[in-house]
């Protein structure tokens, strides 16, 4: 049942000394839902592991076995360990919409949130701002000191923006030295002039 375990250690052992009383709350939450549907159910989960003390990503599969009427007996679950698979997805993810110097969402990303934040505006009646920012001479800098002066520079321009912006507003990276701002919850136009 849990991984790091041989089956002698399992033996003379039920669930509940291998996992927290929630995580046992969840198991006969689903136990309960496969015995009243007599149906094979499965899903994705978080399961605590004790053995390496951390929080694992399964898939679990529980099929109920049926007597000759119909009527679930008992079942067979299984859980197979997809962390590392739901890691790598999110790093793909994170790639496709975030950008990897400075960690801003990209242009992809900002793209979606300005599209969001433009129909939340139209049903409250609020107003939005987009400000496009590039960063002046940042060719001199990369030419005559390097990439990765030019880089820690966006890395640490990137940074400010975050900083003096408020927490519902998004900072993303166009790309090169260009970046967006998008203010929302705006009162009128002139909040927007008082933020640049």
């Amino acid at each position: 049942m849990q991984w790091g375990l041989s089956f002698k250690d399992l033996q003379g052992t039920d669930a509940s000394q291998l996992f927290p009383p929630a995580q046992m709350k969840h198991f006969l939450t689903k136990d309960q839902e496969v015995f009243e549907s007599g149906c094979q159910i499965d899903f994705e989960e978080t399961m605590w592991n004790s053995i390496l003390q951390q929080n694992r990503v399964v898939h679990t599969f529980k099929k109920p076995i049926c007597d000759a009427s119909g009527k679930p007996l008992y079942f067979i679950g299984m859980f197979v360990d997809i962390t590392e698979r739901y890691k790598a997805e999110q790093r793909i993810l994170e790639m496709a919409t975030c950008d990897i110097l400075t960690g801003l969402p990209n242009r992809a990303l900002q793209q979606d949130c300005i599209e969001q934040a433009l129909e939340h505006a139209n049903r409250n009646r609020e107003c939005v701002a987009v400000l496009f920012i590039d960063l002046d001479n940042f060719k001199v800098i990369n030419d005559s000191l390097g990439h990765d002066v030019g880089d820690k520079l966006l890395q640490a321009v990137a940074a400010r923006f975050v900083y003096v912006v408020r927490s519902e507003d998004t900072v993303a990276r166009q790309g090169g030295d260009e970046f967006i701002v998008l203010l929302c919850n705006l009162g009128n136009a002139f909040d927007a002039g008082a933020v640049a």
